[in-house]
């Protein structure tokens, strides 16, 4: 069970000094969360690499905050401006981190230079801006992560009708002393907006521009571990093998049948899939225009009519400049005649991926009509959502290429696809067993002992139409709400999205599939109840 418990104390000081109206706040506040619960574990039979993670394991964690904000209205003439600064000091109350603190600092401006309370055509027109930083704190996994353990067969044999199937296998265990990233940075984001408030003509709304730059978001990188392990010949024998001291290296223990060992081979291998530790690999840009218009209301019918919407692009490149590792594939490869394991893993910046990551682009409008009915004590809401504009692309890793009808590469820009050629992109370095990194070369793939070692981190992308951006033509959806107040104590609605059951098909070029928009057609009530 997850328990959260908080407490915070406020106080105010306002008042006007002059002509110069102030409102001051300072606060402190206490979190502290944690979970009691039995986390995931399997009821009966485990499978392999799997054990319990109880919740309980993770110690409640403690937050301090203290905030302050100052706001200052001062007069200038006939128009106004409001000052508004601010800040949270946020402390973690944890050893798992050598960065304790996070910060996070506002400053806001409005420029009134309009305001009249009295009907006329123009009756508000003011400009503000503001600018802060929010941080996002890590969660409880990130601080506390469970140990891993990897358990790799040695030895399997069917067994026999009396014995049954019998297996050995060896454990590696991960602490989590060293899952723990104590140089964990706060994910933080940095947004900047500037906007324009109006109430003219009879239209009332706002627009404003926005940009948001996200950093040190939160991840999971892969940490390879090479594992040292023995792996038994196929046994087809009926007797079952029992451990026995090693004549071979005396005082280790190896399977064996009459007082003979069995035949094994001393491996190791690359395990990529399991250890993987906290970091701050995320990273994207966001920027767009958010707007509201309120035309009043159409008295003859009784509807209001709100436009509301916004244009949003998003760049998102995750593990940027990040040398990370390909999974490992525990198939053989054929070096020097004989089937071994890969003594190498393939190194990529930013990872194995032929895409650096991807741009969004949206635009969209709601198309409000609300509708009262006061006899009725009835309002109606029709929504209509507009999507005008709805565009994505993958973006092209650096050295991604071709290959001409000579097999040279090829290297250059394949937005607008590749003309049926295959897309390919080589390692940055090679990791050996010992840990050392080895700067890529493409003569490595001629090698005559390891070439085939090496082709395996090869990248492919079958698709020659990757990197081509996919643009929908615009598309609808109608969504509807009744709701009833029934006396002074209840009220019902009724609603119906996508009532329309819209779902167009629209074309996804980057892949040559087809993909349906819009949500599922579902309906609904809802009783609320006033005491």
């Amino acid at each position: 069970m997850a328990y959260y418990t908080t407490a915070k104390m406020v106080a105010e000081l306002s008042g006007r000094y002059g002509k110069v109206y102030n409102k001051a706040m300072l606060g402190v506040e206490w979190n502290n969360s944690g979970n009691t619960g039995k986390g995931q574990y399997y009821e009966g039979v485990r499978p392999m690499s799997f054990r319990p993670e109880p919740f309980s394991d993770i110690p409640f964690l403690n937050q301090v905050a203290v905030f302050a904000e100052e706001k200052a209205t001062l007069p200038i003439g006939k128009t106004s401006l409001t000052l508004q600064v601010g800040g949270r000091f946020t402390y973690m109350a944890t050893d798992q981190l050598n960065d304790k603190w996070a910060v996070d600092p506002r400053f806001n401006a409005k420029y009134t230079i309009i305001s009249n309370r009295a009907p006329k055509k123009v009756r508000e027109l003011s400009l503000r801006a503001g600018w802060g930083i929010q941080t996002t704190l890590p969660a409880l996994r990130l601080l506390y992560p469970f140990p891993v353990y990897i358990d790799r067969v040695s030895f399997s044999w069917g067994g026999t009708a009396e014995t049954g199937p019998v297996a050995a296998w060896t454990t590696f265990v991960t602490p989590q002393s060293d899952m723990i990233n104590r140089d964990l940075k706060m994910q933080y984001s940095k947004n900047f907006e500037v906007g324009l408030d109006f109430d003219m003509f009879g239209v009332k709304g706002g627009i404003t521009y926005y940009n948001e730059k996200m950093r040190n978001g939160y991840t999971l990188r892969m940490v390879p571990q090479v594992l040292s392990f023995r792996e038994y010949e196929t046994y087809k024998g009926t007797e079952v093998p029992v451990y026995m001291d090693d004549p071979n290296n005396p005082g280790q223990p190896v399977l064996g049948v009459g007082g003979e060992p069995l035949d094994y081979r001393d491996e190791k291998i690359f395990h990529t899939a399991s250890v993987k530790k906290p970091a701050n690999d995320g990273k994207y840009d966001k920027w767009g225009v958010e707007y509201t218009f309120d035309f009043g209301q159409i008295r003859p019918v009784r509807t209001s009519v709100v436009v509301n919407g916004a244009y949003m692009t998003m760049t998102r490149k995750d593990s940027e400049g990040v040398l990370l590792y390909d999974t490992y594939s525990s198939v053989k490869v054929p070096i020097d005649g004989k089937n071994i394991y890969n003594p190498f893993l393939g190194a990529y910046y930013g990872g194995k991926s032929v895409s650096s990551g991807s741009v969004y682009t949206r635009f969209n409008s709601n198309i409000n009509l609300i509708t009262h009915i006061p006899k009725l004590r009835l309002i109606t809401t029709l929504t209509v959502q507009c999507v005008w504009l709805n565009r994505t692309r993958n973006l092209q890793a650096d050295g991604v290429y071709i290959l001409d009808d000579d097999n040279h590469p090829v290297y250059g820009d394949f937005s607008n696809g590749t003309n049926g050629k295959m897309i390919y992109r080589d390692p940055d370095f090679y990791m050996n067993m010992d840990g050392q990194l080895l700067p890529f070369n493409r003569d490595l793939y001629n090698d005559p002992t390891y070439g085939a070692a090496y082709r395996e981190y090869l990248q492919t992308g079958s698709a020659t139409t990757t990197f081509v951006e996919n643009s929908f033509k615009p598309y609808f959806m109608a969504n509807l709400r009744v709701t009833k107040e029934i006396g002074r104590i209840a009220q019902i609605s009724f609603y119906a999205n996508n009532f329309t059951n819209s779902h167009p098909k629209m074309l996804l070029k980057s892949t040559g599939t087809y993909k349906r928009v819009n949500t599922d057609i579902y309906f609904g009530a809802e009783l609320k109840l006033k005491f």
